[in-house]
């Protein structure tokens, strides 16, 4: 609480009444968010690298293996697997035995525990996570070791063909995994991937020769394999370091973790932007500007995907249009839609720059519902601001087109549109 009080104050002589609001509420936030995902790490310790059964016939496949030639390999992975459950059962106790149950009655209100003992708890159960990372990675490296010595030559072949496209499965999983989170900014996207959806039959790729990006991917996947298979245990250390910090609120070895961070973020980030603006320029000479343009946003969309989530204009537009209203409100609608869309892409964009700036300009991952007090230097804080302005002109957009979305709809079927938001949410938008 007095860490609260001292940043609300610190703030709050800086800026205007309304700025230290927002800083407030950011910060409340922040500490909201770590809680819930603490409480989701004590769930189930997390096991990685983790290789799952959809992930292991996907290679079998590949390999183009007889249904005799399969039977070792599969024997193979059922002994992974069991590794694996045994693995997990351990951790769990030992999860168990260092006070998860207690910890999960703390967070959630059914025990009090004095506040150090709180942060000692948390870190003996995280703790228990990097337990499990030296036998992940035997279980792992028996298992494909174990699965080379049983392969033909031609499938041998295959497998070292496969294997960087194995190692972007394994290791960008976990980091992909919080893509969800506004402190995400592409650091688990793989090009490959991107350009195989854009080159389906709808996308903006798919006129495009294959072998014009040949050179180009078989580049991009050498590199990026050397350097996931020799950064992949730092990064994953690192993200566990950088957990018990924040929750020791240790602020050197936070300031350490996040340098360590953004640096690997800045080789997989320029190697990625490098590449995609390669194929753009492809693109842009054999099909034309507009789909190099759907291309890049692609990228963006990709690597800021919790910044492109379907909010209530979309869903709202989506009804409208459904309905059979008379062409002229459907015509409105989607003029009033049309002006949202390119509003909300350029306060995206400009967002986008500024978690940019503060990454490569001042090694600071900026966001704004961020832990403001540790923004010390006058610079970073002032993108962190911006990005404040930036999140509340989105919002105010997204409410203002929301009334002239219902404005639109005839009073006695505005109920139904209401119940209508209330329902699934709609797949997010990929471009």
């Amino acid at each position: 609480m007095n860490l609260l009080h001292s940043t609300f104050r610190q703030v709050f002589s800086s800026l205007s009444m309304r700025r230290a609001l927002a800083c407030f509420i950011a910060f409340a936030m922040f500490v909201l968010i770590t809680h819930r995902s603490l409480a989701q790490d004590i769930a189930n310790i997390t096991i990685e690298p983790r290789m799952d059964q959809s992930q292991f016939l996907d290679l079998l496949q590949k390999l183009q293996l007889s249904h005799e030639e399969q039977l070792i390999p599969n024997t193979l992975f059922k002994d992974y697997v069991s590794t694996i459950t045994a693995l997990q059962n351990q951790l769990n106790t030992q999860a168990d035995t260092a006070g998860r149950q207690r910890l999960a009655q703390a967070l959630s209100g059914k025990a009090v525990i004095l506040p150090a003992d709180l942060k000692d708890l948390q870190v003996a159960v995280l703790e228990v996570t990097r337990q499990g990372f030296a036998p992940a990675d035997r279980a792992l490296d028996d298992l494909l070791s174990g699965l080379e010595v049983t392969l033909s030559q031609d499938a041998l072949t295959r497998y070292y063909a496969d294997l960087p496209a194995i190692h972007r499965d394994l290791y960008l999983q976990p980091v992909q995994a919080q893509s969800n989170t506004s402190e995400y900014a592409g650091e688990g996207v793989d090009v490959i991937a991107l350009v195989n959806d854009a080159r389906a039959p709808e996308g903006e790729l798919a006129s495009l020769d294959p072998a014009s990006l040949s050179s180009i991917l078989n580049d991009y996947e050498t590199t990026l394999d050397q350097w996931l298979v020799a950064h992949y245990p730092e990064d994953r250390t690192g993200r566990l370091n950088a957990r018990i910090a924040a929750i020791r609120r240790d602020s050197d070895a936070m300031a350490s973790e996040e340098r360590a961070r953004i640096n690997r973020w800045q080789f997989i980030y320029s190697l990625n932007l490098k590449t995609v603006q390669q194929i753009g320029d492809v693109a842009s000479a054999q099909i034309g500007p507009a789909a190099r343009d759907l291309w890049l946003a692609r990228f963006d969309h990709e690597c800021f995907a919790w910044m492109f989530r379907n909010r209530k204009p979309d869903r709202m537009m989506a009804w409208i249009a459904r309905q059979p209203f008379p062409t002229d409100v459907l015509q409105q609608a989607q003029t009033v839609y049309s002006d949202y869309t390119s509003n909300r892409q350029s306060l995206a964009r400009h967002a986008i720059d500024v978690i940019l700036r503060g990454r490569n300009e001042f090694h600071r991952a900026l966001y704004s519902m961020m832990d403001p007090s540790a923004l010390t230097d006058s610079a970073p804080r002032s993108l962190y601001e911006e990005l404040l302005r930036n999140s509340g002109e989105q919002t105010a957009l997204e409410n203002d087109t929301a009334a002239k979305l219902e404005a639109l709809v005839p009073a006695d079927k505005r109920s139904a549109l209401s119940d209508s938001l209330r329902g699934p949410a709609l797949p997010d938008r990929r471009r």
